[in-house]
């Protein structure tokens, strides 16, 4: 959870992020420097809890570990809420978090 200037206040999680496409671009130049091979897979928009939000899906440690990332703006908050797993168990464990994140209250 970061705390968001007060000109952001207002916007969109996607007017704060700007656009997906160069937002996802600048995720890859940054991802290099945190993970070991980080692979983008997918991205999209999504709703939780009746807020806009932004999801990613990437690899790393050359497609040992599979994440999924959703970027959500609640007032003056952005949250990043993550789940992760091997990409070996990813299918037995992305139903729970599916779950998880239905049910999820901001």
């Amino acid at each position: 959870m970061k705390k968001i200037p007060v000109e952001y206040i207002n916007q969109s999680i996607y007017q704060v992020l700007g656009n997906l496409e160069d937002f996802t671009n600048y995720w890859k130049q940054g991802a290099n420097e945190i993970f070991n091979s980080p692979k983008l897979i997918k991205y999209g928009k999504t709703k939780i809890n009746n807020y806009d939000a932004f999801w990613l899906d990437f690899t790393t440690d050359n497609d040992t570990y599979y994440y999924k990332n959703y970027s959500i703006k609640k007032e003056d908050l952005i949250f990043a809420i993550t789940f992760f797993s091997t990409v070996k168990h990813w299918d037995l464990y992305s139903t729970t978090w599916f779950r998880f994140k239905e049910q999820m209250k901001l």
